[in-house]
């Protein structure tokens, strides 16, 4: 699962949620244009949950490879606390740092890999 396509999902649900939108639709939409297909499952799992009047957090206990345990905690807090929409945009931003950070590392490792490849010709 890249880390982009979470970082956007939590950032388009946080907008629309802001909108006053019911979640279960936001999920619903947000499935439909979704590309990576193990996200749109989740999705259209949290959507059907949340119309059945699950949480969202414990919802997404069920996708462990798609929303890390700081995400699913952040969301979590956020209905329990009734602001929602804004830890949404918070785990969008967390999961755009973790993005940054994954490509930053894979840049750092890539030259000494060249390098030892190199200097073992």
């Amino acid at each position: 699962m890249a880390a982009g396509d979470v970082a956007w999902f939590f950032q388009q649900l946080s907008l629309l949620t802001q909108a006053g939108l019911p979640l279960p639709e936001c999920l619903a939409q947000l499935a439909s244009g979704v590309q990576s297909r193990p996200l749109r499952r989740a999705l259209k799992g949290l959507a059907d949950g949340t119309q059945a009047g699950g949480s969202l957090g414990q919802l997404m206990d069920q996708y462990p490879k798609i929303f890390t345990p700081l995400h699913r905690q952040l969301v979590t807090v956020g209905e329990q606390t009734g602001t929602l929409p804004e830890a949404l945009g918070q785990v969008a931003r967390v999961a755009l740092n973790e993005q940054q950070t994954i490509r930053r590392l894979r840049e750092i490792l890539l030259y000494p890999a060249i390098s030892m490849t190199l200097g073992a010709w």
